[in-house]
């Protein structure tokens, strides 16, 4: 199975494949262990989150058990804004399987990211690596108008 050429760099490497790692403060060379990609900074990300207004203390106590927490607003360096919602994989398949009698063949949400479990540490990790990565230059941002 052929891969697109913009996962791929010249070394033949499938980076869609690598698990995301924190990288070291040294790089070994250009596709050394680090695995840092041309144009990828070694510096963090600089982005800011936005909750929904609704957000409290015991939304945040909540969302890991109920899986899922909509509302969340990402702000990059350049003032562009973007929606995400964040699913944990038991969430996303309970709702698959209660939607599918209903004639719902699946979960579809605007820029949904799936995170190992719904926490405010996972939020901030999966937004560092989505910036990173570029993942928002492939997406429209929110306009002035829907901005919250």
């Amino acid at each position: 199975m052929r891969r697109s050429a913009d996962r791929r760099c010249g070394t033949g490497t499938d980076f869609a494949r690598i698990p995301y790692r924190p990288r070291p403060s040294t790089c070994e060379g250009l596709h050394g262990r680090c695995g840092v990609l041309p144009g990828m900074t070694t510096s963090p990300p600089a982005f800011t989150l936005h909750y929904a207004e609704w957000y409290d203390e015991r939304v945040e106590l909540e969302m890991t058990d109920k899986g899922y927490l909509s509302g969340m607003t990402v702000e990059l360096e350049d003032g562009s804004r973007y929606e995400l919602y964040f699913y944990d994989p038991v969430r996303l398949g309970q709702d698959l399987a209660a939607d599918q009698p209903y004639g719902m063949p699946c979960v579809a949400e605007v820029n949904m990211v799936v995170v190992p479990e719904v926490t405010p540490a996972a939020i901030r990790a999966a937004v560092a690596y989505l910036v990173e990565a570029g993942y928002f230059r492939k997406i429209k941002p929110l306009t002035a108008d829907a901005r919250p």
